[in-house]
């Protein structure tokens, strides 16, 4: 391992020789146990600081902490080492993305999961090799610096690469140098992975929570409008994009009109686009997703050309709104620059559509059964007036009269207090006060002069008949007050049941006020 050489003046006999080769072999023996000490010491030292490393990154589900950890460590453990990236292998580009940089402990400004800025072509080439091969590689930088990258392998797969540089004067990097990285690299590949893991994780459950708060929109609020604006908001949160708006069908116009939009530096222009018009108009009519990536100086022959370019977006999604079958508008998502988004991302941008398209659907049912129960009551009303005109046809000294009164006690009624709905049935049970009369013979109902005893009993039964006639049609039930106890008095003296005072519903005690008027 060396040698020991000493001198004199005389010259040295052969009991001096194996003296000085027994100090020699003593020598050797003490400086190798010296040697495997200090070795045994810098591993240990090592194994400790891998092990505080290893607690440290436990500690912690952030990637940026752990990078900046990663980072430390690495400069403690290797001497010299002033510089250190992390690299993450992107499988959809198939590339290796600079996610963390830093030069004598500081890191360049960036986002993670961003290029930070383009590599030396050593550099790349070093990146793919490590990846392809799983092992480490050193580089050298013209002379001037040393870089050596080891695999971040965890769970048998390559997820990045972990790269140390120093000066070229410090020295090239060792075999035992390129052992500790790659055990460094191991190590931090794992709390990478949970990291990654974990943030996947919390992701889709805000995602899942988005949706659960569109749904509670969409549930609670008939107005599409309303469910529009929250999910428009939870697009621009969950998908990180600078724009988002919904395009909806005119059913009239045949044109789509923006519904809601969130994101834009100047108020949207209140345009309305054909069907068939511009990158909307072709999700519309192809009814699939528009995709453009360079949005920039690409016309799309619309009048929001100029519109696009003020707010200077680059890349475009464009989603139909489909909802059993039929297309009901489009939601469309804009961003500043250039967007790679995964499969995920698009997972949720077409879950978003269809959610999109529900709400819209449901507040076009509910409109649509709004029209039809306001047709439908228009038609029974008018019925009613059709019944009412028909029982005044057939006794001529009535002629006007039911028309007349109801008018008369909806407005006498409206006087004293009475809301919207008492008022409409009201009007209702007006209109059919004499309803049971069609249950009377005409020789009673029409004899000109006065009705025997006999006859009275016959004719004071029209109220009962009024009762059996619409009791059984629960849409006339609750404007049975006057028709069954108009003829009541407040001394008990009416019928058919011989009611008094308050016992008389009210709105029967308005209208027989009205109707002996008449």
């Amino acid at each position: 391992i060396g040698t020991l050489a000493a001198g004199r003046t005389t010259p040295f006999g052969e009991s001096d020789l194996r003296l000085l080769s027994s100090i020699a072999d003593i020598t050797a023996i003490a400086l190798q146990r010296a040697t495997l000490h200090e070795q045994t010491r810098l591993r240990a030292e090592q194994l400790a600081g891998v092990n505080d490393l290893a607690r440290a990154l436990a500690e912690t589900l952030q990637l940026a902490q752990i990078y900046e950890r990663l980072d430390a460590a690495t400069r403690q453990l290797l001497p010299g080492v002033d510089s250190v990236a992390v690299s993450l292998w992107d499988p959809a580009q198939e590339e290796v993305r600079d996610v963390y940089r830093a030069e004598h402990g500081q890191p360049l400004a960036a986002p993670v999961d961003t290029h930070l800025h383009p590599f030396e072509p050593a550099l790349v080439d070093a990146q793919a090799e490590v990846v392809r091969t799983r092992r480490s590689v050193m580089v050298n930088h013209d002379a001037l610096r040393w870089s050596l990258l080891a695999p971040l392998q965890g769970k048998g797969a390559v997820i990045g690469v972990l790269q140390a540089s120093r000066p070229a004067a410090a020295s090239v990097f060792e075999q035992d140098e390129a052992n500790l990285l790659a055990t460094v690299a191991s190590t931090a590949a794992v709390a990478i992975e949970n990291a990654r893991l974990f943030a996947e994780t919390q992701r889709r459950l805000l995602r899942l929570q988005a949706l659960r708060t569109i749904d509670l929109a969409i549930t609670s609020s008939m107005d599409s409008h309303i469910s529009l604006r929250v999910l428009v908001d939870q697009a621009m949160t969950h998908l990180a994009v600078d724009a988002v708006d919904v395009l909806l069908l005119d059913s009239q116009t045949h044109r789509l009109e923006l519904a809601t939009g969130r994101g834009f530096r100047a108020a949207p222009p209140r345009f309305s686009l054909r069907v068939d018009e511009g990158l909307a108009g072709q999700a519309f009519m192809e009814r699939r997703l528009v995709r453009v990536s360079r949005l920039t100086g690409v016309p799309t022959q619309t009048v929001r050309d100029a519109w696009f370019a003020a707010e200077g977006f680059a890349t475009y999604f464009g989603m139909p709104l489909v909802a059993k079958g039929t297309v009901r508008g489009v939601l469309e998502v804009f961003q500043r620059a250039a967007l790679a988004p995964d499969d995920e991302w698009m997972d949720f941008l077409e879950t978003l559509a269809e959610q999109a398209a529900i709400a819209v659907d449901n507040s076009l049912l509910f409109a649509d059964l709004q029209r039809s129960n306001t047709d439908l009551e228009l038609a029974y009303d008018t019925t009613l007036e059709g019944w009412s005109r028909a029982l005044d046809l057939r006794d001529k000294e009535t002629e006007g009269h039911t028309q007349r009164v109801t008018d008369v006690t909806e407005h006498l009624a409206r006087s004293m207090g009475l809301n919207e709905s008492e008022l409409m049935q009201i009007r209702r049970g007006g209109l059919l006060h004499d309803i049971g009369k069609m249950g009377i013979p005409d020789s009673i109902l029409l004899k000109p002069g006065p009705l025997s005893s006999e006859e009275w009993v016959i004719m004071r039964k029209h109220p009962l008949y009024a009762f059996e006639l619409l009791a059984p049609i629960a849409y006339l039930r609750p404007a049975l007050d006057i028709p069954y106890c108009h003829h009541e008095r407040w001394d008990g003296s009416g019928y058919p049941r011989g009611l008094q005072g308050d016992a008389i519903p009210l709105s029967a005690r308005i209208f027989a006020v009205v109707d002996v008027w008449d």
